[in-house]
């Protein structure tokens, strides 16, 4: 099943369809407040990032995380250990550009996270490597 995701940002909607799993469910919430992070397997400062994830996802157990590869390549890879249960990887179904068009990237830099609230609006976009204080930032303020 496809899933649909209608994103919000600053006054226009934007449709990303490039995901084909259902909402990641967390502690029974349908709904969650999530971390979507964009990577490509040939993008250093990306690898470097999936090593954080087990640290961000033990911070904020509430928070679904989904990390989407835009080359094919599965995250658990680059992930130590085991994926936690707030996590989830993806591969992106459609071209790398359009991808992060429908994310809101228009320059195409990698790393990408961006932050959904529980409406799954974005309410928060970092380019480049992402830190556990943005992370908490965008949890606090979302």
């Amino acid at each position: 099943m496809e899933r649909r995701v209608v994103l919000e940002k600053y006054g226009f909607l934007i449709l990303a369809a490039f995901i084909s799993l259902p909402v990641l469910a967390v502690d029974g919430k349908k709904s969650p407040e999530t971390l979507m992070m964009f990577f490509r397997s040939d993008c250093p400062p990306c690898r470097q990032e999936m090593k954080i994830i087990p640290e961000i996802a033990a911070g904020h157990t509430d928070l679904a995380i989904e990390v989407i590869s835009l080359d094919g390549v599965r995250a658990e890879q680059y992930i130590p250990g085991m994926l936690p249960g707030n996590v989830r990887s993806a591969v992106a179904g459609a071209q790398e550009q359009e991808v992060l068009q429908h994310a809101g990237n228009g320059k195409f830099v990698l790393p990408l996270s961006v932050f959904l609230d529980k409406n799954r609006r974005i309410c928060g976009k970092h380019q480049g490597p992402l830190g556990t204080e943005r992370v908490g930032r965008w949890v606090a303020t979302c």
